[in-house]
């Protein structure tokens, strides 16, 4: 079997594309190609590319305030009420 990056390489190469386009602006294929640039011997966690740059932010929705508790891998923003978070109900874990 060939390595994880010679793969990702081969699929690269192929043209293929998806319904973001080509297959380089999917999402789950830019998580392959990380994951096969910077491997790891532990299990890797995936994270969209903002994650630590939006996660903790503060957004006001219908004039009520609101911090992003997390970013899914597809872009969704994960919201929960400013008076919450950090607290050990938070979505955040404490990341105030």
């Amino acid at each position: 079997m060939k390595r994880l990056k010679e793969i990702v390489e081969q699929l690269k190469s192929c043209g293929f594309s998806c319904e973001a386009g080509p297959l380089e602006n999917n999402i789950a294929f830019i998580e392959l190609q990380e994951l096969a640039e910077n491997p790891s011997g532990d299990s890797t966690v995936f994270k969209h590319k903002d994650y630590n740059r939006l996660t903790g932010k503060k957004v006001t929705v219908d004039n009520q305030p609101f911090i992003i508790a997390a970013v899914a891998l597809d872009g969704t923003l994960f919201l929960e009420p400013a008076d919450l978070y950090g607290t050990e109900d938070s979505l955040g874990y404490g990341n105030k």
